[in-house]
């Protein structure tokens, strides 16, 4: 499936469930290997700029033979929006090496996967702050401390550069 293919079905819930329940048996594990696109929860989170963003969850009851072990009970699928321009590749790739390092180094959601066209990630049940809230001295204290732990962190530029070449060329 292409990632064109899924952006043009995306518009339609119900195929985008069975999409969704297929991508999660696919690529998790456990329990996830049994789902369907009846079973599971599934919901569009709105607020991602270009990404299409799903919240799926595991079904209430699960077969008898099929144990809970430490999989997630529940995920976002990020569907990668349309990009454009020359180095509209380049760009999705790099952001997606960097994803993958904050959530190795526990800086950022944890990474379950990544298919043709978007990746599975660690759930996090959240809301964005409100202006209001941004005014907080002790939480944006917290918010600058977290970002400048991001910013130091010792990443090669040269294995990112040639991470990039190679899934490109």
């Amino acid at each position: 499936m292409t990632h064109w293919s899924i952006r043009k079905m995306s518009g339609d819930n119900s195929e985008m469930r069975e999409l969704a329940a297929r991508i999660c048996r696919d690529y998790l594990h456990g329990a996830w290997k049994h789902v369907n696109a009846q079973n599971i929860g599934f919901k569009h989170i709105s607020g991602g700029l270009s990404n299409l963003l799903y919240y799926i969850s595991l079904p209430d009851t699960l077969p008898e033979n099929v144990k809970e072990e430490a999989d997630p009970k529940e995920v976002l699928i990020r569907v990668y929006g349309q990009t454009h321009g020359e180095r509209a590749l380049e760009a999705l790739i790099t952001e997606s090496v960097i994803f993958t390092l904050l959530s190795e180094r526990g800086l950022g959601p944890k990474l379950h996967g990544i298919f043709p066209g978007g990746r599975i990630e660690q759930y996090v049940n959240a809301r964005p702050l409100k202006t209001k809230e941004l005014a907080d001295e002790h939480l944006s204290m917290t918010i600058s401390q977290r970002m400048a732990a991001i910013h130091s962190m010792e990443v090669s530029c040269v294995s990112i550069d040639w991470m990039i070449y190679f899934l490109l060329f």
